[in-house]
């Protein structure tokens, strides 16, 4: 954490800090399946997969390609960790 105080000049005693958003990695890329994001933002179908990290609070949601069952969590959250609440799931 940063401190400042303040100097007898009334100049602070150094830079402000700066404040740096949390992200995740990017999504686990889920053989057989398609990815959709979404944020306080926008929702986005991001296809096969994303090389992008992704915000605190962004939802991504994994559907399995027809023919294919959804093992495990549909849904995987960014949380303020930086890691995701559940590990991807499997389409077999």
């Amino acid at each position: 954490r940063a401190r400042l105080t303040c100097d007898i000049d009334e100049r602070w005693n150094g830079p402000p800090p700066r404040c740096e958003p949390i992200r995740c990695d990017s999504p686990p890329t889920v053989a057989h399946s398609t990815i959709k994001l979404e944020d306080a933002n926008e929702d986005e179908n991001l296809g096969k997969s994303t090389n992008r990290s992704l915000l605190v609070g962004s939802v991504v949601i994994y559907t399995c390609e027809r023919g294919y069952r959804l093992n495990g969590h549909r849904q995987i959250l960014c949380l303020p960790t930086g890691l995701y609440d559940h590990a991807a799931p499997t389409c077999t």
